[in-house]
């Protein structure tokens, strides 16, 4: 903690942060943008004066006009500019939290600039946000007087689920083929891959630390990562109207939306769900316990000069929330692999032929269907009984192929993580 912070206070000392900020809004043709950069010089001499609070005065301000120009367009259409001016002003706040000791302020600054900033100064948030975390942590030690916390305990008690849990009351017995070992990488892309053909491979993360010398649990990702913000889904779909996104730290997710939830009857109150984000980007004490499946690697682009793609090619997505989150009918364009960590899930699968039974969204949601899977409206939807789906139980090691445009739908059975990886 203190290397970075010597290390960014040089950089505030020797005008390099300065620099950088003034070569981002040249690039940029925005009104007002010199009231930004008088902002952050007046923080910084307020920082080098240890004059914080007025530090933070002017650092809200400049912060202020970088939220205004984030929300100014659409979020694929933002110049990236914008999103460094952002991360900018993260990080001078940071520092000043954590010169004033108030690091669980200065966790949720570097948070907030890692989901809307870009990477800047070396990727200094990410790295700023793994030694803060582990300050709060050990300073939680510290007060409950546990030196560690036990990496094999589970705040939940787990049960053996009931058939009529599993799968809905119209049960299909359509199953997806199992494997009970993993197959050669010639195997899967012969034999599924190219055949766009969904499969079930048991056992096969039970290799990564995550679910073995450093076993997940409740405890566990709450110890190492609840005091980072992150985005959650509130709502049952992400297509109902009450649907919303809110802000929150892990550890408030875990207390409002996973423990509090496993006292109270299932649906008295909205779903919360950290669905499809990029936590291990954020969190890297969580990306070392998983492991990119060696399937990734693997294309069908018969143009490519290898089948050795690169990681940086797969995008891996977290997905954690209490039983009864639900992923409506949906595909994605890409090969996905869903990894079960914690919990178990219950899956439908069409294939791209039953599109046309399906009836997709016209605009915006073209890629998730009108249906409910599970409790469909027949006279309103009468083609989807002609769709031929296939079921699927996710278990704690499971790993579940998905071709490209297959459709799934998706609901916990008990509170859940389970990671995807997604490639071309």
């Amino acid at each position: 903690m203190e290397q970075l912070v010597e290390e960014l206070s040089l950089l505030l000392l020797n005008g390099t942060l300065l620099k950088e900020v003034q070569e981002t809004l040249n690039e940029l043709n925005t009104p007002a943008k010199s009231s930004f950069l008088t902002a952050l010089r007046r923080s910084i001499e307020n920082i080098k004066t240890g004059d914080y609070n007025s530090s933070h005065g002017w650092i809200q301000v400049a912060m202020d006009w970088s939220w205004e120009q984030l929300h100014a367009m659409h979020w694929k259409d933002l110049p990236i500019s914008y999103r460094r001016l952002y991360a900018y002003t993260a990080i001078l706040d940071a520092m000043v939290y954590c010169k004033e000791e108030r690091y669980s302020n200065a966790m949720e600054a570097i948070d907030r600039g890692l989901l809307l900033g870009a990477p800047v100064l070396n990727d200094s948030l990410q790295r700023w946000g793994s030694a803060v975390s582990t300050v709060i942590r050990e300073t939680n030690y510290k007060r409950k007087g546990q030196p560690e916390f036990d990496e094999k305990i589970s705040s939940l008690p787990t049960k053996k689920l009931k058939n009529a849990e599993l799968y809905p009351a119209d049960v299909i017995n359509t199953s997806v083929e199992v494997l009970h070992s993993p197959p050669s990488l010639l195997h899967f892309k012969e034999d599924y891959m190219k055949k766009e053909k969904p499969v079930l491979i048991k056992g096969c993360i039970n290799h990564w630390p995550a679910m073995s010398n450093r076993q997940w649990s409740i405890d566990y990702i709450k110890s190492v990562a609840g005091a980072r913000t992150v985005p959650i889904e509130v709502g049952l779909r992400y297509t109902d109207e009450n649907w919303k996104q809110d802000l929150m730290s892990i550890g408030d997710f875990i207390d409002k939306f996973i423990l509090l939830e496993s006292e109270e009857k299932e649906g008295e109150k909205a779903k919360g769900y950290l669905a499809q984000h990029q936590l291990f980007d954020q969190i890297p004490e969580l990306r070392k316990d998983i492991c990119i499946p060696d399937y990734c690697c693997l294309s069908l682009n018969e143009s490519a000069p290898s089948d050795a793609a690169s990681s940086d090619d797969v995008s891996i997505n977290a997905w954690f929330g209490p039983k009864g989150t639900i992923s409506p009918l949906h595909f994605d364009p890409q090969h996905n692999l869903l990894a079960q960590v914690i919990g178990e899930k219950y899956i439908k699968l069409y294939s791209p032929e039953d599109t046309p039974l399906l009836y997709p969204h016209e605009t915006l949601l073209t890629n998730t269907s009108k249906v409910d899977a599970e409790f469909p409206d027949l006279n309103t939807f009468p083609l989807f009984s002609k769709a031929t789906p296939l079921e699927c139980h996710l278990t704690a090691g499971d790993v579940l192929y998905i071709p490209p445009k297959h459709w799934h739908y998706v609901r916990s059975l008990t509170v859940s993580f389970s990671v995807s990886f997604w490639w071309k």
